[in-house]
């Protein structure tokens, strides 16, 4: 994985948590208020991988293998910090207005849409919703399509041992087959039963 070079706001895809710091972009208080953001999630995330992150208006996004995390970084509110797992995420909508480009994650049995949200302070209070710049539309496009990859990675990665489970219970009936029909020997069973359970 490389890193994106992007025009007007700065979006990443990492190895690690020891990222650079963004470009500045924007007005130098507006920087502040997002670097604390950053800091802020980045004391959540521990040694996580970070795989991408975009500033928004009035909130940080940045996303891991492991959840979604949306941090306030606004003059009307106080900082705040959302995680979501990805698992939770059901789907991320986006949509473009003439002031802004919002990203609306919709958890699991969720209905609430960015359309349903007026008012900027509504919208900057709503926790699954980031309002970004209206020239951010593509970079707000990939980070959306890298949410939605992480997850099904993330559905993968949680559905490999189920899978490996039934592999090795799978190969278990045919090696107790093979014993019933004479193939195997009773100690060559039981050697390879218990290492099929030691990986179960």
């Amino acid at each position: 994985m490389g890193h994106w070079n992007l025009q007007s706001i700065p979006f990443k895809v990492a190895h690690d948590c020891r990222v650079s710091q963004p470009q500045s972009g924007g007005k130098a208080q507006e920087g502040v208020g997002m670097s604390k953001a950053r800091d802020l999630i980045l004391q959540q995330i521990g040694g996580d991988t970070i795989i991408a992150e975009l500033k928004g208006q009035t909130k940080y996004v940045l996303l891991t293998g492991r959840a979604v995390y949306i941090c306030q970084a606004g003059l009307l509110t106080t900082t705040a910090l959302n995680q979501f797992p990805l698992d939770t995420i059901s789907s991320v909508e986006i949509s473009k207005s003439l002031l802004a480009v919002d990203m609306q994650l919709t958890m699991a049995g969720g209905t609430t849409s960015a359309s349903n949200i007026h008012g900027f302070i509504a919208r900057a209070l709503k926790p699954t919703l980031v309002a970004f710049k209206p020239n951010q539309l593509a970079e707000v496009n990939k980070l959306a399509k890298a949410i939605l990859d992480a997850r099904e990675a993330r559905k993968v990665e949680n559905n490999r041992p189920a899978n490996s489970q039934s592999s090795s219970m799978a190969r278990l009936t045919e090696l107790k087959q093979l014993l019933d029909a004479g193939l195997v020997s009773k100690e060559e069973f039981e050697q390879t039963k218990r290492r099929l359970l030691g990986q179960m």
